[in-house]
């Protein structure tokens, strides 16, 4: 495979990533603008949780439920929490910020 390959698929996904981050920042602004900055900080504040946690327990996930057990874990979580964006309006509804 030439150099090129990889280097291409890193442009990709690094430019991906980049998409995601500034949708996702963009959505939080627009969706609570009144404390989109306490909602922006929970948000790096609990990304960055995740990313500091996770290699803590990754390893002994996959050494105790193997490799198939510890990603079905992961997609059953991914599976439980897609809906969320299809009752985010209700959700957000019941929140004390709410506009009325």
């Amino acid at each position: 495979v030439p150099w090129t390959v990889p280097e291409l698929a890193t442009v990709l996904f690094g430019t991906s990533i980049l998409f995601v981050f500034t949708s996702d920042f963009t959505y939080l602004i627009v969706v609570d603008w009144p404390i989109a900055t306490s909602v922006l900080a929970s948000n790096s504040f609990i990304r960055s949780s995740f990313g500091f946690a996770f290699p803590w327990f990754a390893g002994a996930m996959y050494e105790r439920l193997g490799t198939a057990g510890a990603t079905a874990l992961l997609a059953g979580l991914t599976t439980v929490i897609a809906p969320l964006p299809r009752i985010d309006a209700r959700l957000r509804q019941s929140s004390r910020f709410a506009a009325s």
